[in-house]
């Protein structure tokens, strides 16, 4: 649980760099205020990051990297794209919960298995679960995630009757390689002097 943002995810609207490499890439100076953290709800401080195509369910907890705090972080990606089944024949399910016209893919089949099984256990979804569907579904509150969800992801319920998610014909997969070197002092002065000057502008 935390903050999240979404950087260039409008499918309609993609941002594309003109070269491959560090300095052409995105680039981002975090303020991670880990004296915030609510203790309880998980032994991670510092940042999570996922690379995912623009037109899938977002897969934070399988597929995210981490990024510690007081750290100069650097990840490549190489991007595949499977033009053909992977394992046999390729998947294409009627959707229970997503629009009826939404790309299949084997993440947002895994996501209405995932949704179905959490309705059934708590009555209600997790908020990574939150997307384009046919209808309205309740957000856990905390009482709930912490008496109900977290019981069910150790579990592994959550994922109980979802091995009929099939590959989808076409699909997208990213492979990422990610370095880290602590941050200088003169980088931490330069940092709170700019936070400080921001604050006196707000």
């Amino acid at each position: 649980m935390g903050m999240c943002y979404v950087f260039n995810g409008n499918v309609a609207e993609i941002v594309e760099a003109k070269r491959s490499g560090s300095k052409k890439g995105l680039r981002l100076t975090l303020n991670v205020e880990a004296y915030e953290n609510v203790e309880g709800l998980s032994d991670d401080s510092g940042i999570k990051v996922l690379l995912d195509h623009q037109d899938d369910a977002q897969q934070m907890q399988d597929k995210a990297f981490g990024a510690r705090p007081g750290a100069h972080s650097t990840s490549h990606a190489l991007h595949y794209e499977y033009l053909t089944p992977k394992h046999g024949s390729c998947g294409k399910t009627p959707w229970k919960f997503h629009i009826a016209d939404t790309t299949y893919t084997h993440a947002r089949c895994m996501r209405e298995c995932e949704i179905a099984n959490m309705l059934s256990s708590c009555g209600c979804i997790d908020s990574y679960m939150k997307g384009d569907y046919v209808g309205p579904m309740e957000e856990c509150d905390l009482a709930t995630y912490l008496d109900c969800s977290i019981p069910v992801y150790e579990d592994g319920d959550e994922l109980s009757n979802c091995s009929v998610c099939l590959s989808a014909c076409k699909s997208t997969d990213f492979e990422f390689d990610l370095s880290s070197v602590t941050l200088a002092y003169t980088a931490f002065s330069s940092l709170n002097d700019q936070i400080r000057d921001d604050i006196q502008t707000n």
